[in-house]
């Protein structure tokens, strides 16, 4: 079974287009076995190769490498461990979702900034001044956000991300919906 899950920031979505079978050909050239994507947004399930590192930030940074050397694109990625992915799952505030594209979990690849606190705080106060049911928590470096009334209309949401800019806890994160997450997890324990 795979042993670690690594996720683009940003492809698929807003022009950088990264094909998910050049995602795997970069993730095998890097010496990576039992490499799957899921979904077309980034999603990567693999297991460092014999003798290479397992720290997730050695292997994010290798695999940002391979991909921009296959494909001229400079994508961050956020690499875990599948303990440190299922804590994360563990570790959701609000509950197992009915409709798991309501709640989303932006995960990091560091503490969040005194700035990105602010902007949490900031996208929290106009999602209530604007009537929202939205809601958030931050739990270790991952940001839980629950979206009622759906992620694309979000007002939390787009507050939160800013277009990624200084100050945005958006700006060193990716998200994913719960579906994508626990699909992910279950590659991962190989009961997907």
């Amino acid at each position: 079974m795979p042993t670690h899950v690594a996720l683009l920031r940003g492809i698929n979505v807003g022009g950088v287009k990264v094909p998910m079978a050049e995602l795997r050909a970069a993730a095998a050239e890097c010496g990576h076995d039992e490499v799957a994507t899921y979904i077309q947004s980034g999603n990567l399930v693999f297991t460092p190769g014999p003798g290479g590192t397992a720290a997730p930030a050695a292997l994010a940074t290798a695999l940002r490498s391979a991909l921009d050397a296959r494909l001229g694109i400079d994508v961050p990625f956020v690499v875990r461990d599948r303990d440190a992915f299922a804590a994360e799952l563990d570790a959701n505030p609000f509950g197992e979702p009915q409709d798991g594209r309501l709640l989303h979990a932006m995960l990091r690849d560091g503490p969040v900034t005194d700035a990105e606190l602010e902007t949490i705080e900031r996208a929290r106060e106009r999602a209530r001044a604007a009537g929202s049911r939205d809601e958030l928590a931050l739990v270790g470096t991952t940001l839980y956000v629950s979206t009622p009334d759906g992620y694309g209309r979000s007002v939390l949401a787009q507050a939160l991300t800013l277009g990624g800019r200084d100050g945005s806890p958006a700006r060193n994160a990716t998200a994913r919906n719960w579906r994508t997450m626990t699909q992910l997890l279950a590659m991962l324990d190989g009961t997907a």
